[in-house]
């Protein structure tokens, strides 16, 4: 059995039991989703809460070692520390206990008042470091999510963090790309979030012009 094999067999044994640790927790829903692109393929659990989407968890694979892990803020040495798991029940106990302290946050933040100023707007996305995806109405997501690490050596060894995804507006028709990248920016992280619209018209067009794109690569 391969390395991606098995991550698949815990991939589908942590589906089965995610519904039952949701049951413990009124009116959300926790969710999964697997990114092997990486070196270090990812389990991330999330959930949806008014229209928007919390990444609360992650767990990672290490194929070399096969190793399933995550981290934690250990705040006894005020770091954080690295857990392995051995067993499905400990990645689905540390997944409840990881929920539960996300809740915590979410009520604490609708406790506070509404903040106004951009500067406090970027000192509360600090203090919660949860990742928020706008989740777009009228829009069926019809591909799986394409993730991307990119090292460029140049310019002081840029790293760039790239999420792509198609969808539909179920309104019109038009076709929709998402794409979020993540990078570094005088030692702050950054996050850009872009939109692409197309008509179905569009969409050969648009094909001819990657392709395009590509050829004149291959010519360098």
């Amino acid at each position: 059995m391969s390395n991606l094999e098995w991550l698949s067999r815990i991939e589908q044994a942590i589906s089965i039991s995610l519904p039952e640790v949701s049951a413990k927790f009124d009116d959300y829903e926790i969710r999964l989703t697997v990114n092997t692109t990486k070196k270090h393929p990812s389990l991330s659990f999330y959930t949806e809460i008014d229209t928007k989407i919390f990444e609360f968890c992650t767990i990672y694979f290490d194929p070399v070692n096969q190793e399933l892990y995550s981290y934690y803020w250990n705040e006894d040495f005020e770091l954080n520390s690295k857990i392995l798991f051995t067993e499905l029940e400990e990645i689905i106990d540390y997944t409840y206990d990881a929920f539960f302290d996300f809740l915590d946050h979410v009520e604490e933040d609708d406790e506070n008042e509404q903040v106004e100023s951009s500067e406090e707007n970027e000192e509360l996305k600090a203090e919660f470091p949860y990742s928020e995806i706008d989740v777009i109405e009228n829009i069926q997501w019809i591909s799986n999510d394409k993730h991307l690490e990119i090292e460029q050596n140049w310019n002081g060894g840029d790293h760039f963090t790239i999420l792509l995804k198609l969808g539909v507006n179920t309104e019109n028709g038009d076709g929709l790309l998402y794409r979020s990248v993540i990078f570094e920016e005088d030692e702050n992280e950054v996050q850009e979030t872009n939109f692409f619209s197309f008509k179905e018209e569009e969409a050969e067009y648009v094909i001819d012009l990657l392709n395009d794109y590509i050829r004149y690569l291959e010519k360098e």
